[in-house]
């Protein structure tokens, strides 16, 4: 068995989103324990996709050019684009050993690609039932993991899922929860200084900050957070505090839609949305309160980064990774989207400063202990080394 592996990875995207973000993280620890890293994109998009091609020899799955019909007469299917064709000429010559996919979103190619490439497939999924039938169809799901020589699940909710929905998994799965690189995170927020970044970010200074974070989405509870932002302008510790979405473009419909409801709603000077940006942990550290709006989240790293940070969570049962790591002991969960109940502990929080130290330290500790970045890059290493 082979110590150093070579390893062709499929990223969906470069979008700043915590699977794009764990297999940037993933591939540079390869990297660095001897294993030779190439990295397939699918569609050129996103602020990470600029950090990949720093770092790793990089490619982009071309598109097929739209011909006319005359053309494509004439040409009798000659010059078609071929998925295979593009897979053999770039990656046949280079020994690959094994194949990763990363996400649920590369379900329509990866098995395409072990046909050309005939070696082991490594399926790494971080979606629910919800984000599964969004990024692949029943199809390409059931041939993936039909295809999959193992498959990483990012949490226990997720691994759930998929030995519930799906045949053929249960001597293949292996649940690997995801993570955030501690040690550098850690490094961050020795120099952050949260008055600092309020200022920056036109934060209010004298006010607790309760905030969320992630890609503009459904499933993220953007909607959600507003109703509660709404509650919370009402009660009586609406004095006290403000709220802050980090990720959002603050331009285009989806924006001007939020700005419609934020106004209509009367909550203006009750929320910041704030733009993706490489500031995100600081901005996390700067918090009071961590608050997990979404209807359905795997594992989420914003939630690991804040527990990291020494926040509480607030969140909502039965959405996945949330309750999963909180528990009872890093924060307070709520029935599934009852907002009421939200911002009773969110005020429970803010007025009881003690608390929040309680449940924040725990919950580092709890990240450090269970969830260690170099704990799950090892297993996933054994892993590949199996192969």
């Amino acid at each position: 068995m082979s110590k150093r592996k070579n390893i062709l990875f499929i990223s969906h995207d470069g979008n700043r989103a915590g699977a794009q973000l764990l297999l940037l993280d993933a591939m540079k620890f390869l990297s660095e324990k001897g294993h030779s890293i190439h990295l397939l994109i699918l569609e050129e998009y996103g602020t990470v996709f600029h950090e990949y091609a720093n770092e790793f020899d990089i490619r982009i799955l071309p598109k097929p050019k739209k011909k006319k019909k005359l053309d494509n007469f004439l040409a009798l299917g000659s010059n078609k684009f071929s998925i295979e064709s593009f897979i053999y000429e770039e990656y046949n010559h280079l020994d690959i050993d094994l194949i990763y996919a990363n996400t649920i979103a590369t379900a329509y190619i990866a098995p395409r690609i072990k046909s050309v490439l005939k070696v082991p497939l490594l399926s790494h999924i971080h979606e629910l039932p919800y984000s599964i039938s969004m990024y692949a169809t029943a199809f390409d799901t059931k041939n993936l993991f039909a295809y999959s020589d193992a498959v990483i699940a990012c949490s226990q909710a997720v691994g759930d899922n998929l030995l519930s929905h799906f045949e053929g998994l249960n001597n293949k799965t292996h649940t690997i929860h995801s993570f955030v690189d501690n040690e550098n995170l850690l490094r961050i927020l020795e120099n952050t200084k949260s008055e600092d970044i309020k200022s920056e970010f036109y934060l209010p200074r004298n006010k607790k900050i309760i905030g969320g974070c992630g890609n503009a989405e459904w499933r993220k509870g953007v909607d959600v957070f507003l109703n509660i932002v709404k509650l919370a302008s009402k009660s009586k510790i609406a004095d006290e505090i403000h709220f802050v979405w980090i990720g959002i473009k603050t331009s285009g419909e989806y924006y001007e839609k939020l700005i419609f409801d934020v106004e209509k709603m009367g909550i203006t000077s009750f929320i910041t949305f704030i733009e993706p940006t490489p500031k995100a942990k600081e901005l996390i550290a700067s918090l009071d309160v961590f608050l997990m709006s979404s209807r359905e989240d795997p594992f989420p790293l914003v939630m690991l980064e804040a527990a990291l940070c020494k926040k509480p969570i607030v969140g909502f049962q039965n959405t996945g990774g949330c309750a999963e790591f909180v528990e009872n002991d890093c924060g307070l969960l709520a029935p599934f989207l009852d907002n009421e109940v939200i911002v009773e502990h969110i005020t429970n929080l803010v007025l009881n400063p003690e608390l929040r130290t309680i449940f924040g330290t725990k919950a580092q500790e709890k990240v450090l202990a269970k969830y260690s970045y170099v704990k799950s890059m090892n297993a996933i290493e054994d892993l590949i080394l199996q192969f």
